[in-house]
């Protein structure tokens, strides 16, 4: 027997669905607008953790800029695209105390594809825009120029996916 709990919480349920219109599918593009809001995993086949969620306020070219990403050199991820996003934007750089590191290279590939990669010296903000077409996943990788000089976040202040 149904405790008195379960009818009123399926009752209240019922109504929401009605009221809202039914239940929104699932990857419409409307829920993406991060780069984080992505279904992602890394080079293992486990959520990727490479690309960290930062809210840090930080200084890059003498500029102030706040994060809303970080990934340090070395990561990887692939993610699924959803339907009817088109493009992705990264603004990345190091901050300016990263001074004498190693110039990172962000690196974007479509469908296992090499499709655009930009680096920035320590101090220095770029932007990595890319264009989605007809691709159904996207990859990301971050390395840097000399290796024994990499020692810093790459810190992201736009990872937008329109």
């Amino acid at each position: 027997m149904k405790s008195f709990r379960q009818v009123a919480t399926a009752g209240m349920l019922a109504l929401a669905i009605a009221a809202t219109g039914g239940i929104a599918p699932v990857q419409a593009h409307d829920e993406f607008s991060s780069l984080l809001d992505l279904i992602c995993t890394d080079a293992d086949g486990k959520p990727s953790n490479n690309f960290r969620e930062s809210d840090r306020y930080l200084s890059i070219g003498k500029r102030f800029h706040r994060s809303v990403a970080r990934a340090y050199p070395g990561a990887k991820m692939t993610c699924a695209l959803p339907e009817g996003a088109s493009t992705l934007l990264i603004n990345f750089g190091m901050h300016d105390t990263s001074q004498g590191g190693s110039p990172v290279t962000l690196a974007a590939y479509l469908d296992g594809g090499p499709a655009v990669a930009r680096t920035a010296a320590p101090g220095q903000l770029q932007t990595l825009s890319v264009n989605f077409g007809t691709a159904t996943s996207l990859a990301l990788e971050v390395t840097c120029a000399q290796p024994e000089a990499c020692n810093s976040w790459v810190y992201f202040t736009v990872a937008t996916v329109d």
